[in-house]
């Protein structure tokens, strides 16, 4: 969370992952992040970022009291999790959304890798 989607976005491959693992709905926000990290030490070349949902989640009992945040709105986001994957470019590659496996993830990763 030190580092902004616009700061590495043409430097590199780039995973973006846009979830809210404290308040996922599904209880899948936080595994998916989780594969995501697992992963990476396989793809050094590759910058993961992970996105809060909401603008500011610890804005009292209610994380959406504060709205979404800007990537949320800029992707279009009505649900999540979502995970794109970004050439060295910056193009969209591909995207996974929800629920999906490590295999799944790795062709992901290996596609930008």
């Amino acid at each position: 969370h030190t580092v902004s989607l616009d700061e590495v976005l043409g430097t590199g491959p780039v995973a973006l992952s846009i979830a809210t693992p404290e308040f996922c709905q599904t209880a899948i926000c936080g595994p998916v992040l989780d594969l995501l990290l697992e992963a990476l030490p396989d793809y050094p070349t590759i910058t993961a970022l992970h996105a809060e949902v909401y603008a500011d989640p610890s804005s009292g009992d209610d994380p959406r009291a504060g709205g979404l945040a800007p990537l949320t709105d800029a992707f279009a986001l009505s649900f999540e999790p979502t995970l794109y994957l970004m050439d060295a470019t910056g193009t969209v590659v591909t995207r996974l959304d929800s629920v999906y496996d490590r295999v799944e993830l790795r062709e992901a990763l290996d596609q930008i890798a």
